[in-house]
């Protein structure tokens, strides 16, 4: 017991300190990768930091319920149209890009969980759930992200003046309402919900459960919900160190060897978004500026700020980043559980 319990807490303390770590050097991504490379050095130099199966069901639910609670998202019904063509879009594109990565010599698991262009720390996670390469599917996603978070601010600074104008009514906001029994009532359907299917061996049952139960409870009584951000933090920081318990010597010597399929990755994911931004702005009213950051697929808080800061319309970017990183979440576990029956 004393041995789980200091394992725990030193898989724990690594995940955090890595956290805040690259925190303090403004790392993007800090709580996965910080708490993914501190384990890995943690395990290099001899520490054999391993992760008990209750912990592991733990972080499990938490990331399902997490994922859950983002469900609340009411659409726009004049943006429907304009969604629904970037979703299918990038759901495309991420399997032509995934096949391309297995015709480069990337194992099938990895390319198309890579490939899919969702949320870093859900994609990670739910390619552990499937027992993917967690590793390489997240470097795949970090690159990713960093080099469009890079590049396309510069390209889009760079194209010239838009004279279409912005639209000058916001949103409307969402009418909402909270009680105090919400918290302790996703808290416990999604901790049974979990331990039920994780006990009846579903795929992934332990995150599915949480997740449709939470998403259902807050659709039916149209609440938000929303982790404090220091506790997001931990959470998210623990699953950087579960990934980085799942790195093997392997997979560290198949570095070098990814380099090609990574630079094919980013190369046709900004060529994608450049002409998804280009279609979405002919077709609909929004600006160039917001066309083109609602079609990248980049971090979900990253260009949501960063539509603030180019003078897009934060409303509608949220609306497709929202609505891509739901997609995407859903798209990716239906494809987990037809690799795990084809497998």
């Amino acid at each position: 017991m004393f041995e789980l319990l200091k394992d725990a807490a030193l898989f724990i303390a690594l995940s955090i300190l890595g956290w805040k770590a690259l925190s303090a050097v403004k790392c993007p991504a800090p709580e996965i990768l910080g708490s993914m490379l501190f384990v890995i050095i943690g395990n290099i130099l001899g520490l054999n930091i391993t992760l008990h199966p209750f912990l592991n069901l733990a972080v499990t639910i938490w990331i399902g319920m997490a994922v859950g609670l983002q469900f609340d998202v009411r659409m726009n019904p004049k943006l429907i149209k304009e969604v629904a063509l970037v979703c299918s879009w990038l759901i495309i594109t991420g399997l032509l890009v995934g096949r391309l990565l297995m015709l480069m010599g990337v194992n099938a698991d990895t390319a198309l969980f890579s490939s899919l262009p969702g949320a870093l720390v859900e994609m990670s996670f739910i390619s552990v759930s499937f027992n993917a390469d967690s590793f390489m599917v997240t470097l795949f996603h970090a690159s990713r992200m960093v080099t469009l978070l890079v590049v396309m601010p510069i390209i889009i600074r760079a194209m010239p003046p838009d004279s279409r104008p912005q639209p000058k009514q916001p949103e409307k906001p969402q009418k909402t309402h909270q009680s105090k029994f919400d918290w302790p009532v996703v808290i416990i359907i999604s901790a049974v919900s979990g331990i039920l299917l994780d006990r009846l061996q579903v795929p992934a049952g332990a995150l599915l459960g949480p997740l449709v139960c939470t998403a259902i409870y807050v659709r039916v009584r149209k609440t938000q919900m929303r982790f404090a951000g220091s506790c997001r933090g931990v959470v998210d920081s623990l699953v950087g160190g579960v990934v980085g318990t799942r790195v093997t010597r392997d997979s560290l010597f198949a570095l070098p060897g990814i380099v090609m399929p990574l630079v094919t990755l980013n190369v046709l994911m900004i060529l994608s978004s450049l002409l998804l931004g280009y279609v979405l702005y002919r077709i609909s009213s929004l600006s160039r500026v917001t066309a083109q950051l609602a079609s990248v697929p980049g971090g979900l808080s990253p260009f949501i700020v960063l539509a603030g800061s180019m003078g897009a319309d934060v409303s509608r970017v949220a609306v497709f980043h929202l609505c891509r990183y739901l997609t995407m979440i859903v798209f990716s576990i239906i494809q987990g559980l037809i690799l795990s029956n084809l497998g």
